[in-house]
């Protein structure tokens, strides 16, 4: 019956639409509205997969049409505010989500919406929104974090502060917070003592994020090492540290924490991938790719480790003139093929392209991937003809292929 129908394909977008598969939620949406044009949610879904899709006109169009069908609601007028707001119509935006608490006091992603929206000079207000929620404590981390998630600090201060009026001043949560905001501010040194104080009281669920965001700030201040020395289970918060260090291009720094893991915990894989990022981050390229496929012959790495130190290596091999031969001697010369490639398109070198294209053809009976490959490289030179030529020749994809 039609109206089995209707209620299945309602239930496909709100599953697509919670998977935040967009694809699929139009195509169930589309279903809906072949076999119920009348569905009364039509607009709100239209609107949900409008601002899913970035397609903010659309969004607030269908938010608002949605409204005018079915009176005020709070789910309606927080899309209709993220579209609004997403086209710099704040405040129309603020309005939006002003009513939709008038109906929905109890929305939370309202009031996270309305703390974001807001002018600085206006956070308060939703500090007032925050603590009429039924349950604020509750709803803490709902809000605070969509206010992190867009670098709102003012929008966490005030959230936080709201908070703190209802609890006492020795909740870890508050005090990660607060760190949070200081570190967006720019007060780094204040946010990394808020963060020392709070994790010895954090649960060990959430201990993780406090170091996380304690070895950033210490990584912006210069002192990533004493930072790594002090925090507790060192050896879990190698990795993090170590990004830290090479998202600064920070060789010695690298090193140092290298030593002291060295030192703890003689991880053999670990030791090998790091010692083969700091070679390459000090632009040492032949020792770096000797260090990338000492990694991949580690013991008891797994096939994506193993591919990803080849793929460093190969990536060293390039920077360091020596493409040719690592292809030549590459264990997996279709990943080499498809690494060098990427790096000379990058580079819109067209006769390094070519010599790549002619070295893989004795080693690979993929004649539409060379084909396009080679037509890349007639384009790349400008001669759209002869990259037209090429592509007409090339053999019929498999059915199965994208």
């Amino acid at each position: 019956p039609v109206e089995f129908d209707s209620v299945a394909h309602y239930w496909r977008v709100t599953i697509a639409l919670y998977r935040e598969d967009m694809d699929q939620a139009e195509s169930a949406a589309a279903a809906l509205r072949r076999v119920n044009q009348a569905h009364p949610m039509l607009p709100f879904i239209d609107a949900l997969v409008h601002n899913g899709r970035g397609r903010w006109e659309q969004a607030a169009a269908s938010a608002q049409l949605y409204i005018d069908q079915l009176g005020d609601d709070g789910a309606g007028y927080l899309q209709l505010g993220i579209a609004l707001e997403q086209l710099g119509r704040r405040a129309e935006a603020i309005e939006a989500l002003e009513r939709g608490l008038k109906d929905s006091p109890e929305m939370v992603e309202l009031v996270a919406g309305l703390a974001i929206a807001l002018p600085e000079d206006r956070k308060t207000e939703a500090a007032e929104h925050y603590l009429n929620l039924p349950s604020p404590v509750d709803a803490f981390w709902l809000v605070v974090e969509q206010c992190v998630e867009v670098y709102d600090a003012a929008a966490v201060r005030v959230i936080v502060d709201a908070r703190r009026t209802l609890e006492p001043d020795d909740v870890p949560d508050l005090d990660y917070y607060e760190a949070w905001a200081r570190y967006m501010q720019d007060d780094t040194t204040a946010a990394a003592e808020l963060l020392e104080k709070a994790w010895p009281r954090a649960p060990l669920s959430d201990r993780d994020a406090y170091i996380e965001l304690y070895l950033d700030c210490k990584g912006e201040l210069g002192e990533l090492v004493e930072a790594y020395r002090r925090i507790p289970d060192a050896r879990k918060h190698f990795d993090y540290a170590a990004d830290v260090a090479l998202s600064y291009e920070d060789a010695p720094t690298l090193a140092a924490l290298m030593d002291i893991y060295r030192e703890q915990h003689p991880d053999a894989w670990t030791l090998a991938a790091y010692d083969a990022k700091a070679r390459q981050l000090a632009g040492e390229y032949e020792q770096a790719q000797a260090a990338y496929l000492a990694a991949a012959e580690v013991d008891g790495i797994d096939v994506e480790q193993r591919a990803w130190a080849l793929e460093g290596s190969y990536i060293c091999a390039y920077y360091g003139g020596r493409a040719e031969l690592a292809y030549a001697v590459a264990f997996d010369r279709e990943q080499a093929f498809n690494t060098l490639w990427s790096l000379y398109f990058y580079d819109r070198d067209t006769e390094g392209l070519a010599s790549l294209v002619a070295q893989h053809q004795s080693h690979s009976d993929d004649g539409l991937g060379l084909g396009i490959a080679m037509s890349q490289v007639h384009e790349l030179r400008g001669d759209f003809d002869a990259a037209l030529a090429v592509m007409r020749d090339l053999p019929p994809p498999a059915e199965d292929s994208d």
